[in-house]
């Protein structure tokens, strides 16, 4: 209502300042009825009976073929295909994966470790096999594989479809729809399905809570980053990442440490001036590889790079069992370094040294959580 009173406003106070003008300017009506007849001609195609219909400028025409450019160019895919068994419905969705041309690199995880997957399985086919890429798993990682698959692409945005569907009859449709909005989850499902899955909704807004499932086999599109952060999480939360207190039993995951990959510990609410062991068996040569990361929120990290602070003995429980116990005392961490909730030890290349193997974790002086004042 203001931007309509102002409007009226003007116009009420131009319309005496005609009025006063007109005596000095007789052939005003004439000229004004004139550029008028000319600008109704020029514009007729924007008027419909009694409404008006301004169309888009040059200016915005342009800004929005910009707009559209800059999507397409920052975001590429790379289709994300998981192997089992299923090679001959594997070769059907790889070919008009390639047939589309939509996509730089295509990545097919293979869980079988029974199975050594080829490129030559899929020169059948009148495609160039450059842009496809093997991943041989030596254990079968089920559904992880797909956001394994996705943190190796090259490029920011994954599409994932399951080895049995055919997604190709909407899949520019599913790339639009993501280039329109790249920073949410888009998929597609049957109505069953995706009412089903609204079962699976989670709101809460006293802790900022706003999630849900989606059925992506029938064809997804996330960012690469999303994949990256959904392992760290389950890395951090679900990866049999409880102590028993019983440093004779250790934490393992069965193989060696690849790149990207880390343990964590969480101390639930932030903590200050904590003191903290950490018992391995993994050996030195490896926790010395390992960057140390400190968080308050489990999202955004920064690098803890100094050695003041810890401390690393060697202890014997058995003739057969060699560990070293870590203590970590962060009174003597460097300046912004003393308070945190998470703590991981991140393996930024892949390790000759063998698997992560943590056996216990004590916290050596209790501290309650520090407020700002």
């Amino acid at each position: 209502m203001q931007g309509i009173s102002t409007i009226l406003l003007s116009c009420l106070l131009s319309l005496p300042f005609l009025v006063q003008l007109r005596p000095y300017f007789p052939n005003i009506k004439q000229v004004s009825q004139s550029m008028l007849e000319e600008s109704m001609i020029e514009n007729i195609r924007y008027n419909y009976g009694n409404q008006i219909n301004i169309g888009f400028s040059d200016f915005e025409l342009i800004q929005a073929k910009n707009r559209e450019g800059e999507l397409q160019q920052n975001y590429d895919f790379t289709a994300i295909l998981l192997h089992w068994k299923r090679s001959d419905s594997t070769k059907i969705v790889v070919d008009y994966l390639l047939h589309s041309n939509l996509f730089k690199e295509i990545i097919i995880w293979n869980n079988n470790p029974q199975i050594n997957l080829e490129k030559s399985l899929f020169q059948n086919y009148n495609h160039s096999l450059e842009s496809i890429r093997i991943i041989n798993s030596k254990e079968n990682l089920k559904d992880e594989a797909k956001y394994r698959a996705c943190a190796e692409a090259k490029t920011m945005a994954c599409f994932y479809v399951d080895d049995d569907w055919d997604a190709s009859f909407y899949l520019k449709s599913l790339i639009a729809d993501f280039r329109a909005d790249p920073y949410v989850l888009h998929s597609v499902t049957d109505p069953y399905t995706f009412y089903t899955n609204l079962m699976w909704t989670y709101f809460d807004s006293e802790i900022n809570l706003h999630s849900g499932f989606s059925w992506i086999g029938c064809g997804s599109i996330f960012l690469r980053e999303y994949a990256q952060r959904h392992l760290q999480y389950l890395q951090m939360y679900l990866k049999n990442n409880s102590i028993d207190n019983d440093p004779k039993t250790c934490w393992r995951p069965g193989r060696n440490v690849h790149r990207g990959e880390f343990f964590a510990i969480d101390f639930l609410y932030i903590r200050t001036n904590l003191s903290f062991s950490i018992t391995i068996a993994h050996g030195q040569e490896l926790q010395n590889s390992l960057d140390l990361n400190l968080s308050f929120d489990g999202v955004w990290w920064i690098a803890y790079r100094s050695l003041n602070g810890i401390t690393i003995r060697h202890q014997n429980l058995t003739s057969n069992i060699e560990q070293y116990k870590i203590v970590f005392n962060s009174t003597e961490f460097n300046t912004g370094f003393h308070s945190f909730r998470y703590i991981a030890f991140n393996a930024s290349k892949l390790s000759p040294w063998g698997e992560f193997q943590v056996c216990d974790v004590q916290t050596i002086a209790h501290t309650i959580p520090t407020h700002l004042q």
